[in-house]
């Protein structure tokens, strides 16, 4: 028989979720626990296009298309991060003044 490594983030998420199932209040916890990981879905959607959109911008977007995020080197990388950095900021001081 084998016995495969459980990672322990797994263990600790799947003891919250028996806790969030069985206490009094499972249905409160629950609809919060569902509206945080649709939030958190929709965050790294709008995440994963600004990347896209800042690669095409920088020039890099065939060589993702082509190799993945991987084969882009950590200068590029860390270029398109700065960049998505700057823009998030400038969101949110846009938001902040309206």
């Amino acid at each position: 028989m084998r016995h495969f490594k459980i990672p322990r983030l797994h263990i600790i998420l799947a003891l919250h979720m028996h806790k969030i199932l069985h206490s009094p209040y499972a249905t409160i916890e629950r609809r919060w626990y569902r509206e945080m990981r649709k939030s958190a879905k929709k965050i790294n959607e709008a995440n994963e296009k600004l990347k896209y959109e800042i690669a095409e911008e920088l020039g890099l977007l065939e060589k993702v298309n082509e190799n993945g995020w991987k084969g882009l080197t950590a200068k590029e990388t860390g270029r398109i991060g700065g960049i998505m950095t700057r823009r998030k900021k400038m969101e949110k001081q846009k938001d902040q003044q309206a």
